[in-house]
């Protein structure tokens, strides 16, 4: 790395060269867990890679630019944001920083899929949560129905119970009082009857005397 150095008055007084190595970078990066599908790169600010891991040795020491974000570090310090990876040739989630004092950018990001993966795990968690919540909830429903069936039947079954109750005591007083009209009836004919019969053996005795 070179930087220029100028005099107190402004005027070009040299240039200022250090070698870095930069395996200590690796190193350092690799101590870091990145997790499924994540990644590090130390690259200069017009985008060539110095160190990345994982290592991609296609990638290293060529030029991925892009003026746009580039522009935004400039301004900014550092951008975050989505950006197709010309390295993995897909969407990647990236955050980069400006080195400060320094010609370099850090970046650091992850793949769609491993920012996504423990969205989509805990979506299918509450899913099925939700799905076994559901039917357990169901089944506390039909249970429920069934029992209010159930205790319907028993109640039209009792009233119907109660009814023919209601009934054969109808039947009981209806037959009771018939019987009991019939033994008045009956009760006035014996007595009729006895009295006839007292009647006759009055006559026969009389007719029995004239006779003699």
């Amino acid at each position: 790395m070179s930087r220029r150095l100028n005099t107190p008055g402004g005027v070009f007084g040299g240039v200022i060269a250090a070698v870095m190595e930069t395996e200590n970078f690796d190193r350092l990066y690799r101590t870091i867990d990145l997790g499924e599908g994540g990644f590090i790169n130390l690259r200069t600010r017009d985008g060539i890679v110095i160190r990345r891991v994982p290592d991609a040795p296609e990638a290293r020491k060529r030029r991925f630019h892009n003026p746009e974000i580039s522009a935004v570090v400039e301004s900014e310090g550092r951008f975050t944001g989505w950006l197709p990876s010309a390295i993995l040739k897909q969407t990647v989630l990236e955050s980069i920083v400006a080195v400060r004092g320094f010609p370099l950018e850090v970046l650091a990001g992850a793949t769609e899929d491993a920012v996504f993966a423990p969205w989509r795990s805990e979506a299918w968690r509450i899913a099925l949560r939700t799905l076994l919540t559901s039917a357990a909830m169901l089944g506390l429903i039909a249970l429920a129905a069934w029992g209010l069936a159930r205790r319907e039947r028993e109640r039209e079954e009792m009233q119907r119970q109660l009814q023919q109750a209601a009934k054969m005591e109808a039947i009981g007083r209806l037959a009771g009082g018939i019987a009991h009209d019939f033994n008045n009836i009956l009760g006035a004919i014996l007595g009729y009857g006895e009295l006839a019969q007292k009647n006759l053996g009055k006559a026969a005795r009389c007719a029995a005397t004239s006779i003699r």
